[in-house]
């Protein structure tokens, strides 16, 4: 599962892949975008899975990089849409 959001987090959340889903649906209004991040666990940003186990926060695992972080990704994903060519 996605964490950016800290060990003090006890929200139901879906972290950074909200706001990439979000961003994707707004360019394409209509379209249902999905994630999948297939057979991975604890895909971690900034941080080991000790320091969840830890307690061990820090000042980036925050709703606001979750936000940051996933509007690089749509942005990402939509460079790469656009430039796509066909096989």
């Amino acid at each position: 599962h996605p964490v950016v959001l800290g060990p003090d987090n006890f929200l139901v959340t879906a972290d950074y892949p909200y706001y990439l889903l979000n961003a994707l649906e707004q360019v394409y209004p209509g379209a249902q975008a999905m994630f999948m991040n297939g057979a991975t666990g604890d895909v971690n940003v900034g941080h080991n899975t000790a320091d969840s186990i830890q307690g061990k926060g820090n000042d980036r695992r925050t709703f606001r990089e979750a936000a940051r972080l996933g509007r690089i990704l749509a942005g990402v994903a939509l460079t790469a849409s656009e430039n796509a060519v066909a096989l």
